[in-house]
């Protein structure tokens, strides 16, 4: 019967805050309602009909190779396992997966007397119910498999039987509003026959045919069985075994982080900065309810002594209530934020945003308060109350305090993962954890991401302006130095405080060549590596776009206020190695104290994730790279008023400085004129010197607060210089009147170099100091302060390093300053280790005017007292512009013996050489290192192929193509290094024009037979077919493969591991790598090849540790000369005219 009696009311109202109106009325506003009504009654069994004893559901695979009598037939324990429910088939459409389980079902009666009757129904409630939709349509397929000797059929010929799958609340409005079907009904074949009686103990098995699996989880639970007789009535019920489980689908449990701060990893994303403040959103793909009550105690005294939940005195057991726990990386430490309320104040964008004006926001705020968090070093949980539940597919936030790790993590770390573990009561797990979304799942979740990056922080960053006006255009200088290796592609974001602007149209490049120079005269190598290597540009890929860095990313992009500007790197970049770069900003209109602690430098991989960054603002004076400075007008720069009022200038008495000590003299500067931008107030006034200059004004004369002759009587500054970190001159509590003109005279002392990782240039800042009084910033300029007159970018490349080498070329780099008089020119001389070179005159001008015999000197000497080589080169006739200089030194002699280390040449420029040696100082001289004088390699070269065969080994000599060329190298001994020295140097030396790549380790392979015999030429199998082998090629020797390699234009350094650091390490006993003695290696390396062909005679040349090989013939680049090519006929040509006859003529080319 139906009862028409409504049975419940389903309403929905208005939320909102008590007392509050809201969008759709006063709270609790009846919107909807709707009654529900029963559509079926109950019933009560008869006596003497068919009941239910148990039912067994299976997948089908499992099923079928039971017997008849199902899981009795196991052992119990295999009988009472849980059963995991996995999919038998996965289906996709349409983007989504959907997992099918094909089952298999038996049905027992209590009675054997009263067996399951042909058109019987068998309904199957599938729980949770709100998680189980069994398909898409209302029908589905099973079939009757009989026991032995029994039949099933359904009188058509086959074994079906009718199955449908239904919703277990039923409404009129199913076509509306489809519900979920849950239940399985499955009615036995109409000519079944029944079990006999003394086979009660076995049952037919019902094959039912792929049903859906839900996507959200649940614990192990039974599901509930109904059998109804063949008229429809007399129901009885059981449980159906096994119990079941269901781990969530991959997806339905996610955690997320919201992306928030400066670089979207919080707000202290860098190595050991504690309290890191994140919010978190959990989705969990299964229902956690917590039991009611605690449970008695067993009444086994002696189990209940095994039990860690008991309380002493206690009749219950305290039942482990469940829980979520997030799992935060190694030596992270979590911590929850009050209640774990994501956003107490409601003031956080991310829950107030509605993208798409749909009138709700895109991410509500849920909170869970249903129990209580706690946390245990990189743990934190949520323990749920009594009585309380989480629903699957429930969103929650929760706002984390995190401690990060002591050690930078990058975000494409394996450790770095972050998870979701779920515990039912009693402490069950179903399944394992669970990682928040992947960075491939970032992707289309722009505001999200799985974990965090926690940044090294940069050092070595300095920022200088051209102009500190504000609201004009201005040029930034920016250096840094990398910590990570970063490839090709990375980025580097610029983050300048609000007012500044980039503009859409960023414009960034390099700055003048100075700065990349060498003015130390560094060893090769470490020109690239080390601590006192150049700094580099960013290269000519560099591309440049612009944003907001305190735009969410959830918002449309920027359209001004340009605060970030965002580099594309198009080249690697070297850890530890310094860089440089200026970019256009238009400076803030107005100043403000923000403007000093607002700059930050960040490195983001190819993919955008951020590395490392500035920790602390960019310093303004790098010699303050190292404190942290109290007051904000010390830490980064900010805009004045006004440019300088009048056109100031720094005099300091030569147009080329010469350094300080030289003669240990100090240098008189004169800053003039100043005048104030306004009458009546003190002026502190800030002289920032490039970092190398020291400022000395409490020497003898090394102040004067006027200029003498110049300024007015009454036009002195009274004020005692203060001096600060050797290069800030501070001028405090300065009085100056307008209409006035006043300047300074104070001693500086002059470096031997300009600095290459800041700015060179002079800062005078009047106002730099608001004080107490909030005083006026009133002017600003920068200086360049003149060049140095020192030599810069001295080197000297040698071919071969071969003692005793009599064919040598060797090359002299040099960069002066001062232009050449007559009788002035260059000073070459040599140390002890240079002893027994042989240069000769003239040498080959590669760079820079003719010095020959028609207007120089040329002289090859020993110095009188050490007998020590010495070339002078000068002028005796018209005069040398100053600039660079390189010298060619042909059919040169290597000292005969090898050396133990490299010696030096010192280069220097000298006025009055023809009174050598009554000479005087042009230019400061640099030692420069030469290399080491090496033994000899027993052979060396490059491995030439036939033609036919060289492409398979990677080879391609056309005109700027990336070339794979072999090298080999014949040992004659073995090197043994000290255990000090990690690496071993293989040094390889190509001819001008071929470029080998910054970082070229990743085109490197020794050969060994790992390549496979077709890459491995000249082995031991090889080497009877292959004629054109210099030998046989032994496998490189295992452990001790190239670990890195340095390219510096057309030279490379490989490292490899030395053997005596591999044996330390090793076990007693255990065999150690090494290179054999009278042995041949070889490696790949790859190359670019020159634009045209190399010099005739061009050779490679190649070192192995301790010995040097004789250089080899360099590979010609396949390309046309520049020559005309005719081509002519091989015999007459016959041509019948049709209306006049032309001469054949053949064009050039």
């Amino acid at each position: 019967m139906v009862n028409p009696r409504e049975v419940v009311g389903i309403y929905t109202q208005c939320a909102g805050k008590s007392g509050s109106a809201t969008v759709c009325g006063p709270r609790y506003s009846v919107l909807e309602y709707g009654p529900a009504y029963a559509t079926a009654s109950t019933m009560l069994p008869e006596e003497n009909h068919t009941q239910l004893d148990r039912v067994e559901m299976l997948p089908w695979p499992q099923a079928r190779l039971l017997s008849s009598l199902g899981l009795r037939a196991l052992s119990k324990e295999a009988a009472e396992e849980v059963l995991e429910l996995q999919p038998t088939l996965t289906v996709e459409e349409g983007g989504v997966v959907e997992e099918l389980m094909q089952f298999g079902i038996r049905a027992w009666p209590k009675d054997p007397a009263w067996p399951i009757e042909r058109s019987g129904q068998l309904h199957l409630f599938f729980r949770p119910f709100t998680l189980w939709d069994l398909s898409g349509i209302a029908f589905c397929q099973a079939n009757c498999v009989p026991i032995a000797g029994i039949s099933c059929s359904d009188g058509r010929g086959r074994e079906s039987a009718d199955c449908q799958v239904r919703p277990i609340v039923r409404t009129p409005f199913e076509n509306v509003v489809p519900m979920q079907r849950n239940t399985l009904t499955l009615e036995y074949p109409a000519q079944m026959e029944a079990i006999p009686e003394d086979r009660g103990d076995e049952a037919h098995l019902l094959n039912v045919s792929e049903l859906r699996l839900p996507r959200d989880g649940f614990f192990t639970l039974q599901m509930l069985a109904e059998y109804l007789d063949s008229n429809g009535v007399n129901p009885s019920s059981a449980f159906v075994s096994p119990s079941m489980r269901r781990i969530p689908v991959s997806g339905t449990t996610t955690g997320r982080i919201v992306v928030d701060g400066q670089t979207g990893n919080g707000p202290r994303p860098f190595a050991f900065e504690r309290q890191n403040v994140l919010i978190v959103r959990l989705m969990i793909g299964v229902t956690l309810r917590s039991p009611a009550e605690d449970e008695p105690l067993d009444t086994e005294p002696e189990l209940n002594d095994l039990d860690d939940n008991l309380t002493e005195g206690s009749s219950v057991r305290t039942v482990p209530r469940p829980m979520v726990q997030i799992l935060l990386p190694p030596d992270y430490t979590c911590s929850v934020i009050g209640n774990g309320t994501a956003d107490p104040d409601g003031t956080l964008d991310m829950f107030l945003r509605d993208l798409n004006d749909d009138g709700y926001v895109d991410n509500p705020m849920g909170t869970v308060l249903s129990g209580t968090w706690s946390d245990e070093g990189p743990i934190c949980s949520f323990t749920l109350d009594k009585w309380a539940a989480v629903f699957a597919r429930q969103i929650f936030y929760v706002r984390l305090s995190v401690n990060n790790p002591r050690q930078a993590l990058m975000r494409t770390d394996p450790t770095n993962v972050w998870q979701i573990k779920l515990s039912g009561a009693n402490a069950t797990l179903l399944g394992g954890l669970v990682n928040f979304i992947s960075l491939a799942e970032e992707v289309n979740l722009p505001g999200w991401v799985g974990n965090l990056a926690v940044l090294t922080p940069l050092e070595g960053e300095s920022l200088q302006p051209s102009n500190l006006s504000a609201g004009a255009t201005n040029e930034l200088s920016v250096f840094f130095q990398v910590i990570h290796a970063m490839p090709r592609f990375s980025h580097l974001l610029l983050d300048a405080p609000d007012g500044f602007d980039f503009t859409d149209n960023c414009s960034v490049g390099s700055l003048e060549d100075a700065y990349y120079a060498d003015w130390d005269g560094l060893p090769w190598g470490e020109t690239v590596l080390g601590p006192r290597a150049l700094t580099s540009s960013l290269g000519l890929d560099v591309n440049c776009t612009t944003d907001n860095w305190k735009r969410s990313v959830l918002s449309p992009p920027a359209t001004a206020n340009f605060t970030r500007a965002i580099l594309r790197i198009g080249r690697t970049l070297i850890s530890n190695k310094y860089y440089a770069f200026k970019v256009r900003v238009i400076n803030s209109v107005q100043w403000d104290a923000s403007h000093h602690d607002d700059w930050r430098i960040w490195v983001q991989s190819p993919e955008g994730y951020m590395v490392d960054g500035s920790k602390y603002t960019i310093q303004f004076n790098s010699a303050r790279i190292d404190t942290l400075p109290q007051s904000y007008w010390d830490k980064s720069w900010g805009v004045y008023q006004d440019p300088m009022q009048l056109p100031l200038s720094l005099d300091f008495g030569q147009s080329l400085l010469l350094p300080t000590s030289v003669f240990d003299m100090s240098t008189l500067m004169t800053v003039y004129p100043l005048t104030p931008s306004s009458d009546g107030q003190l002026i502190n006034v800030r002289m920032l010197a490039p970092v190398g200059y020291v400022w000395v004004p409490h020497v003898t004369e090394g102040w004067r607060g006027y200029v003498p002759n110049v300024t007015c009587e009454f036009c002195e500054l009274i004020v005692t210089p203060q001096v600060r970190l050797f290069n800030e001159l501070i001028l405090p509590d300065l009085v100056m009147r307008l209409g006035h003109l006043y300047g300074f005279q104070v001693r500086v002392r002059v470096p031997e170099r300009p600095p290459t990782r800041s700015l060179n240039a002079f800062y005078l800042e009047m106002g730099f100091d608001p004080g107490d009084f909030d005083l006026d910033r009133m002017q600003a300029r920068m200086l360049l302060p003149p060049p140095l007159r020192v030599v810069s970018q001295a080197r000297v490349d040698s071919l071969c390093n071969l003692a005793g080498y009599a064919d040598n070329i060797v090359e002299f780099h040099v960069h002066i300053a001062s232009p050449l008089e007559v009788n002035s020119g260059f000073l070459f001389a040599g140390d002890e280790l240079t002893r027994g070179t042989l240069l000769r005159c003239w040498p080959e001008i590669l760079i820079g005017p003719v010095l020959d015999a028609t207007n120089g000197l040329c002289s090859v000497t020993e110095n009188i007292v050490t007998a020590l080589p010495e070339i002078l080169l000068y002028v005796i006739r018209g005069t040398s512009p100053a600039g660079m200089r390189v010298f060619r030194f042909r059919r040169s002699r290597n000292p005969l013996q090898p050396t133990s280390q490299g010696g030096t040449w010192n280069f220097g420029t000298f006025a009055d050489l023809h009174m050598y040696p009554k000479h005087k100082v042009l230019d400061l001289g640099k030692d420069i290192p030469v290399p080491r004088v090496l033994a000899p390699l027993l052979d060396s070269g490059l491995l030439q192929p036939p033609v036919y065969e060289a492409p398979g080994y990677g080879r391609d000599d056309g005109p700027l193509r990336l070339n794979l060329l072999t090298f080999f190298f014949k040992v004659q001994e073995h090197p043994e290094v000290p255990e000090s020295v990690p690496y071993l140097y293989i040094a390889l030396r190509g001819p001008a024009g071929f470029s080998f790549e910054e970082d070229c380790f990743p085109n490197l392979v020794a050969l060994s037979p790992n390549l496979g015999s077709r890459q491995f030429p000249c082995s031991a199998a090889q080497f009877p077919a292959q004629m054109w082998c210099p030998g046989i090629i032994e496998p490189w020797p295992e452990n001790l493969e190239p670990v890195a390699c340095l390219g510096i234009l057309s030279s490379a350094r490989i490292s490899v591991p030395n053997p005596l650091v591999l044996q330390a390490a090793a076990p007693v006993g255990a065999p150690v790598p090494a290179f054999v003695d009278n042995s041949m290696y070889a490696f790949k390396i790859q190359v670019q090849n020159p634009e045209f062909q190399v010099e005739s005679g061009s050779q490679w040349a190649l070192d192995f540790v301790y010995e040097a090989g004789v250089p080899f013939d360099s590979l010609p680049v396949a390309t046309f000369d520049h020559e005309e090519t005719m081509l002519r006929l091989a015999s007459a040509l016959h041509v019948q005219p049709l209306f006049q006859t032309v001469d054949q003529q053949y064009m050039a080319f």
